[in-house]
């Protein structure tokens, strides 16, 4: 077996060049929202449905729905209001209105918090595993001067 068709060396090249090939396009902007531009901004746009990820890959002829996660992401950093859901309606969906994004947002703050939360845990466990020490130091980055 060739590194182009081993999965352990990324699987074929072929078929994930032709991915990035189907996977071009980005938002643009336009009055006061966003004009979707990418291939999954406008499919959901279009849709008005929440699509998995599966559904997606299907959709625009992709056979990994990691591919879709990696696009997702991509269109979202160029600004396409891409949103997400799980539980008993999941799938990704464009958001209907300003405050169905900033909901969105919001979980993510959220998700950020925590995540934060469990690395600050994981750091903790890790210094007190070695026999580190954490120093509080002043994260403002600057020192005081008494003389002002």
């Amino acid at each position: 077996m060739n590194e182009k068709e081993n999965p352990a060396h990324g699987g074929n090249r072929e078929r994930e060049q032709a991915e990035k090939t189907a996977l071009t396009g980005t938002p643009s902007s336009k009055g006061d929202f966003i004009t979707p531009s990418g291939p999954l901004a406008s499919l959901l746009k279009s849709s008005g449905a929440r699509i998995t990820a599966k559904e997606l890959a299907q959709a625009i002829g992709v056979s990994d729905p990691r591919v879709i996660t990696r696009q997702v992401e991509r269109e979202r950093q160029s600004s396409a209001p891409i949103c997400a859901s799980c539980g008993s309606d999941p799938g990704y969906f464009w958001p209907s209105t300003v405050k169905e994004l900033d909901a969105y947002i919001g979980s993510l703050h959220n998700r950020r918090r925590a995540i934060s939360a469990t690395i600050d845990g994981l750091e903790r466990a890790r210094d007190e595993w070695t026999g580190q020490q954490r120093l509080d130091l002043d994260t403002e980055g600057g020192e005081r001067n008494d003389t002002d």
